[in-house]
């Protein structure tokens, strides 16, 4: 086995190289960002934006994520432990459906909420144009992805003379999905799958957007 000695002079000759926390990454995720999997969808990407009168602000791209609401509380400063107490109402999983155009517009927001019933009140402070949807698991269906896409096409309304490209990934409520694929066809929007497992490379949303969308969210 190698010593202290060996790892030392292989970093000292190896100056670029430094010790790093490793992500968690799924078997699935690591075997998914493979280069000809990604190269065939860049390819394809390529591809579809040579269609004709197709320009980056009609270019979207859609993602779900989970928000929770964890609001911080005023306690006594050196005070070690602050409890609170969770209901039904509070702290619970939700999912918001964002999209955005390649040159930054951001169409309202979609919430599913886990819940049989909607409630006035869930409604509170959204920001214009949002639309809401509830079901048992607080996650995508089908039958809400394409009250979702009723709702991208009210604020695209895409058309001949102005198509536009829809980047999605790869859920079963996208794909299996034949309502939603004759409706794009109809209305003049192309869809483009990203490859299994690899939203987390690239998925534009899921890159760069999210995760500060979760802090200031936080």
């Amino acid at each position: 086995m190698a010593g202290k000695a060996w790892l030392s002079n292989f970093l000292k000759r190896n100056p670029k190289l430094s010790f790093r926390k490793p992500e968690a990454t799924s078997a699935a995720r690591a075997r998914g960002s493979n280069k000809p999997a990604v190269s065939a969808f860049y390819d394809l990407l390529e591809e579809a934006l040579k269609y004709p009168k197709l320009t980056p602000d009609r270019v979207l791209n859609a993602d779900e994520t989970s928000v929770c609401d964890k609001s911080k509380v005023a306690a006594l400063k050196g005070k070690k432990q602050v409890g609170g107490i969770t209901s039904a109402e509070r702290g619970e999983t939700a999912t918001a459906v964002m999209c955005m155009s390649a040159t930054g517009q951001l169409l309202p927001p979609f919430f599913i909420f886990l819940r049989m019933r909607m409630h006035e009140a869930l409604k509170k402070g959204e920001s214009r144009g949002s639309k809401f949807a509830c079901n048992a698991s607080g996650y995508m269906t089908v039958e809400i992805f394409n009250e979702w896409f009723d709702h991208f096409l009210e604020h695209v309304n895409p058309s001949e003379d102005s198509p536009d490209l829809l980047i999605i990934d790869g859920h079963s409520s996208h794909t299996k999905n034949l309502a939603f694929t004759e409706k794009a066809r109809a209305n003049f929007v192309k869809v483009l799958v990203l490859p299994p497992h690899t939203s987390n490379k690239l998925q534009p949303l899921d890159v760069s957007f999210m995760a500060p969308f979760k802090t200031y969210y936080a």
